[in-house]
């Protein structure tokens, strides 16, 4: 049926034992992933924790207070929001929640 040599037999082996291994010992997965610097290992490949750094994003997210419309911006902006007439207010992405700033259509941001 299959025909191997016995250093690909070998090599099925050792790779199909150790995925065993990682599946049925989460602790020595956990261990593995600390030991190489990964960030996670799944099925669809291992995530490295250098390339997973959160870059620095230039996109701003700005709501309006009172119909919830929300837009982006590559800079900082003054917007007023036509329908309601309100400034549009910065949202703040860290903590998914809003800036609020006390301003007006007119004010410098």
């Amino acid at each position: 049926m299959f025909s191997f040599t016995i250093a690909e037999f070998v090599v099925i082996c050792v790779g199909v034992a150790f995925v065993i291994i990682l599946i049925l010992f989460p602790s020595f997965r956990q261990q593995l992933i600390d030991q190489q610097g990964w960030k996670t290992m799944n099925l669809t490949g291992i995530e490295f924790a250098d390339e997973s750094v959160n870059k620095k994003s230039s996109t701003r997210r700005w709501i309006c207070p009172k119909c919830k419309t929300i837009i982006r911006s590559t800079k900082e902006v003054r917007v007023t929001c036509t329908d309601c007439m309100e400034p549009f207010v910065k949202i703040d992405k860290a903590n998914h929640c809003l800036k609020v700033k006390n301003r007006k259509a007119g004010d410098i941001a």
